[in-house]
């Protein structure tokens, strides 16, 4: 690791980073792409206890963690996007909208912040949805056929877009409204602190959005920095083999 390095590069490479900078409200999902100490500039906030606690999370850490820069087969990293985050995340939206429309209506008139995280957390909800499914059902596909057809030197399937850059645009760009959403979850609910009078239900729905947003973060950043980037690479590699201009 260099100072060089961002902040997105660093937890690609030791995930177990990204607690880290959770615990200093760094965005190292779609903010990513800063140093540390611009990312600590921009906070106003010293670089110290963050390389600090870095190193403690290293030292500790060190030898559970897969470094996904050196990760260079897309179907492997599909595989656990799929099996690590979208099952969970599908199960998490369904007892999380139940959870906040519980809450919101027995506590909404003591906490109307509640109406507010329950009318963003639905519209989440239904955009996670419809994202998910065309990562299952037009991205992810059209990657695993171009890394066969240059693991095999040969033609793709048919690929229902033209270039693989433009889903990944655009997944990219619903990947930066959803941390949107996430930090407004985030203030409204003063980082997921519940009050004195918060009942059972109301205590696991605001730990249960605090996790989700925890594993949501780790889920962005490896397709934003690891995933779409080797993606293109393999979609280079593809046009090269054909002889047609990259």
């Amino acid at each position: 690791m260099s100072e060089n390095q961002t902040v997105g590069q660093l937890v690609a490479q030791k995930p177990g980073l990204s607690r880290v900078f959770e615990k200093h409200s760094i965005d190292f999902c779609c903010g990513g792409g800063v140093t540390i100490e611009e990312a600590c500039l921009r906070k106003n906030i010293d670089p110290a206890p963050v390389y600090r606690d870095m190193a403690e999370e290293l030292k500790e850490k060190q030898e559970n963690q897969t470094d996904w820069t050196k990760v260079r087969d897309l179907t492997e990293i599909i595989n656990f996007i799929l099996e690590e985050y979208h099952t969970n995340l599908k199960s998490e939206l369904e007892r999380l909208d139940f959870l906040a429309r519980k809450v919101a209506r027995v506590h909404g008139s003591r906490h109307p912040e509640l109406l507010s995280i329950e009318k963003i957390w639905s519209s989440l909800r239904l955009e996670l949805l419809v994202h998910l499914d065309k990562e299952e059902q037009v991205l992810f596909p059209m990657m695993t056929q171009i890394e066969s057809a240059v693991k095999n030197n040969s033609e793709p399937e048919y690929l229902q877009c033209e270039t693989v850059i433009n889903p990944i645009h655009q997944m990219e760009f619903e990947h930066e409204s959803v941390g949107t959403s996430l930090f407004e979850l985030k203030r409204l609910s003063d980082s997921f602190r519940f009050p004195d009078d918060a009942c059972n239900s109301f205590r696991a729905l605001y730990d249960g959005l605090q996790q989700f947003s925890q594993d949501l973060h780790r889920h962005i950043h490896l397709e934003n920095f690891v995933l779409h980037p080797l993606a293109a690479d393999y979609e280079i590699r593809l046009r090269k083999m054909a002889g047609r201009a990259v």
